[in-house]
C-alpha cells in the first residue's frame, strides 16, 4: 500500500496525471487509507486488538504521517486551484489500537 508521500510522488511522474490540463478539474475526490499505520505504532502485531496507551504511538512517524497527508492536499489544492477538493475521512479499522491511531491523524 502507498503512503500520502507516495501517491504524491507517483502522482507528479504519472504522465496520464501530468496530462489532465488542471483548469479543467472542477472536482477532486482524496481517500486517502490507513497502509502506513503499523509503522506509527510500538507495539506487536501481536497486540494490535488491545487498547493502547498515546506513549505507544511512534510521535515523530504520527508527525510526519501528517505533513505528507497535509502536503498531499496542498499539492492537490495548487495543482487545481478552482477545483472543490473532497477529502474522504480516514476509514476505521478493526483493531482498536489502529483506531487510537487513526483518530489521532484525524484530529
Amino acid at each position: 500500500g502507498a503512503t500520502a508521500q507516495i501517491i504524491m510522488d507517483k502522482l507528479k511522474q504519472d504522465p496520464k496525471f501530468l496530462g489532465i490540463n488542471p483548469k479543467q478539474v472542477h472536482k477532486v475526490y482524496l481517500l486517502c487509507g490507513t497502509n502506513n499505520i503499523d509503522q506509527l505504532l510500538h507495539v506487536t502485531p501481536q497486540n494490535h486488538s488491545k487498547f493502547i496507551a498515546n506513549h505507544q504511538i511512534n510521535g515523530n512517524k504520527m508527525e510526519d504521517a501528517k505533513r505528507q497527508i497535509y502536503d498531499l492536499i496542498s499539492f492537490i489544492l495548487h495543482w487545481a486551484e478552482s477545483a472543490r477538493v473532497s477529502i474522504i475521512n480516514i476509514l476505521p479499522r478493526i483493531s482498536s489500537c489502529r483506531n487510537m491511531v487513526i483518530n489521532h491523524l484525524n484530529s
